[in-house]
């Protein structure tokens, strides 16, 4: 978040509207650190209460969550005494900032209905590139913020705005409450995402490595002799297995030569089968073949003379 420019009108010791405080321009733009100084009620805390009235309805100064017409009434504070007489009195405060290159509007604001009470407050957030309202409900527009900015209420007080005599007390904040608050002013979760997965990674592997080296105290290596023995025992379990190929090829021949004199006592089989059918066809037809014989040999007798 970066600020840009602050505009109130009758907040606090200051009557009536003021000249835009422009953090864009000289000198402010230019400078990288300035300080805010002054004597006691010159309105040093005035700065600090916009901002935080225009972004979250709340001053660090008051213990009050959520500000009402009710509470500004009954304290006589945040609005001007001078003006807060005024029968059409009026006040807010705007802060304009920027979030990853986007420029935003956040503004409150009050004023005093025609019986002299004040109305209640309201608040809207816009986006300054077409002016935009996103924001009109006064409910959701800190809500809103802290999503924008990043911080919620109590972080953005600790880190940014910081009020006078509060200081000590960040300070004295746990260690994970700082740490937590500098995570995510300098939106560095990731990393410590990052370490706690390096974490529970290395403890996965350092577990491994425990159960893998018990594992290894129940292996026992053998000795020279005992794994030369059993290298010679693979050795001549190889020879064996190469052995016993060689017979299964030679079996393999000897049942293809089974197999194909098998087939060649069934082909002679079958032809002698044969044989005997034309042998006892034979034997039916010799009497016809006789009187064939005998017809062919007075055939040329039976031609015309």
């Amino acid at each position: 978040m970066k600020l840009t420019k602050l505009r109130f009108k009758n907040i606090n010791s200051f009557y009536g509207e003021h000249p835009a405080i422009d953090f864009t321009v000289n000198p402010l733009a230019s400078t990288g650190l300035f300080m805010i100084s002054g004597a006691t009620g010159a309105g040093k805390s005035t700065l600090l209460d916009v901002i935080s009235l225009a972004l979250f309805n709340q001053i660090p100064r008051f213990s009050v969550k959520s500000l009402n017409s009710k509470q500004i009434a009954a304290n006589g504070s945040i609005i001007n005494l001078i003006a807060a007489e005024e029968p059409q009195a009026e006040a807010y405060a705007e802060v304009e900032y920027e979030v990853k290159n986007v420029g935003y509007r956040s503004r409150w604001s009050i004023s005093k209905n025609r019986n002299g009470g004040w109305r209640e407050y309201n608040m809207e957030v816009a986006k300054l590139a077409n002016d935009e309202i996103i924001s009109t409900k006064k409910s959701d527009a800190p809500i809103l913020n802290e999503e924008l900015i990043g911080l919620k209420y109590n972080q953005f007080i600790q880190s940014i705005v910081l009020s006078q005599g509060n200081f000590a007390e960040f300070l004295k904040s746990s260690e994970k409450e700082r740490s937590k608050l500098l995570e995510d002013i300098t939106e560095t979760h990731i990393y410590r995402k990052l370490g706690a997965a390096a974490f529970l990674k290395n403890k996965t592997a350092q577990e491994e490595i425990k159960n893998a080296e018990k594992a290894l105290e129940h292996i026992t290596l053998l000795s020279d002799e005992i794994r030369s023995e059993q290298q010679n025992m693979v050795t001549e379990n190889e020879a064996k297995a190469n052995d016993l190929k060689e017979k299964r090829e030679g079996f393999q021949e000897q049942l293809n030569f089974k197999t194909q004199f098998e087939a060649a006592l069934s082909g002679i089989s079958k032809t002698k089968e044969k044989i005997a059918i034309w042998e006892s066809e034979s034997k039916t037809f010799k009497p016809e073949l006789k009187k064939l014989e005998l017809h062919a040999a007075v055939a040329d007798l039976t031609k015309p003379i």
